[in-house]
């Protein structure tokens, strides 16, 4: 019997955390790139925050975005479009995400949490301010398999 293929506009949500990131921001690709080569057990999936997809995500995340503007900050989801569909920002999409891959990065999720959300988030949005400038100007290829893991 042969496995299912996943379609890159649709890969499978459950049991999977969704990492929805400004895929127009160098340093969130290379970031999203970076999560890639460290979860061999696949259990992240990606979205750009500028898919039509994401935009029912950010809504529910809270965020306040203006017009013309992208999301200052990383959201994770888990359960993503289920009843139970739980949605993180900033600096607790960060801890969410890490607790997903191997040792020692559940580790460094939980040693975050004894860090008060006030101090992390603010850290968080100061990278975010800064991250056209912090991080490379060209984007990252993503290979055929790495892009199965991707929603349109």
């Amino acid at each position: 019997m042969t496995e299912p293929t996943i379609q890159p506009d649709n890969p499978p949500l459950a049991g999977h955390v969704l990492v929805v990131y400004d895929g127009q921001c160098a340093l969130c690709s290379r970031t999203v790139r970076w999560l890639l080569s460290r979860d061999p057990h696949a259990r992240l999936r990606f979205l750009a925050a500028e898919s039509p997809r994401a935009a029912a995500f950010i809504t529910r995340s809270g965020l306040i975005i203006s017009p013309g503007t992208r999301p200052s900050s990383i959201l994770a989801v888990r359960a993503a479009e289920s009843p139970q569909e739980r949605i993180f920002i900033r600096s607790d999409a960060i801890r969410t995400v890490l607790s997903q891959l191997p040792q020692p990065w559940p580790f460094a999720a939980a040693a975050l949490g004894l860090v008060p959300r006030p101090l992390r988030d603010l850290v968080y949005q100061l990278i975010a301010r800064l991250r056209h400038r912090l991080g490379p100007r060209s984007c990252p290829a993503f290979t055929p398999a790495e892009r199965q893991r991707f929603l349109a």
